[in-house]
């Protein structure tokens, strides 16, 4: 983050109003740029990602089930669209924070370089970045093998965990359920992976009994 946006935040009045006016920083977002320059970035990374994971569901699928199907596919470009309507939870998420952060530096008295310093830290979050990559590729990867079950008409599917000592109970009580109908919910709630951020888990067609792809993709 550029050093003269925290300046230009601690200097324009809008740090003094900011606890009273808790809609001061978001204005400001918008105003320097910010948000928008979030959105482009997070929309062409995430497109990225979501095509990786459209990529490995879909030839994992293939190789699983031993049917390579000749006709048009057209589940990239569902996950391309719908994918640009999950952006806007990313960039909410990204906002708030930084939002946080200014309020944050105006009641701490932070200078402009100890500011800069914690949004720097905030958008650079690597454990938070690798979070949301596992969880995204997950989805992606899901739809893109629902897509193809559904193509070549298998008609069940299961749900599988990464077998880790790491499982959550609520993705353990998923892959119990066992087969299901195509498009049916687990117990989660969920008709597909993830059941939650940092989700490893996958499906598998009802034929065959095991996992498209190994569960960790990062």
């Amino acid at each position: 983050m550029p050093a003269d946006f925290a300046a230009g935040w601690l200097a324009s009045g809008n740090g003094a109003g900011a606890a009273a006016r808790p809609r001061g920083p978001k204005r400001y977002l918008q105003r320097t740029g910010v948000t928008a320059a979030l959105t482009v970035a997070l929309t062409r990374i995430m497109r990225e990602l979501w095509a990786d994971g459209w990529r490995l569901g879909r030839n994992s699928a293939v190789q699983i089930t031993s049917i390579d199907l000749d006709a048009p596919d057209s589940s990239l470009q569902s996950i391309l669209d719908e994918g640009d309507r999950r952006v806007g939870g990313l960039v909410a998420t990204r906002v708030t924070r930084l939002e946080q952060a200014l309020l944050a530096a105006v009641a701490g008295g932070l200078t402009a370089g100890q500011l800069t310093g914690v949004l720097d830290g905030l958008l650079g979050n690597e454990p938070a970045a690798l979070v949301v990559t596992q969880t995204e590729v997950t989805w992606s990867m899901s739809l893109a093998a629902l897509a193809y079950y559904q193509q070549a008409r298998i008609a069940a599917v299961g749900w599988a965990t990464a077998g880790d000592a790491t499982v959550c109970a609520v993705c353990d009580g998923n892959e119990a359920a066992g087969l299901i109908p195509v498009g049916d919910e687990f117990p989660s709630g969920d008709d597909q992976p993830p059941a939650h951020p940092n989700c490893r888990c996958s499906l598998y067609p009802g034929d065959t009994g095991q996992s498209m792809m190994p569960a960790d993709v990062i």
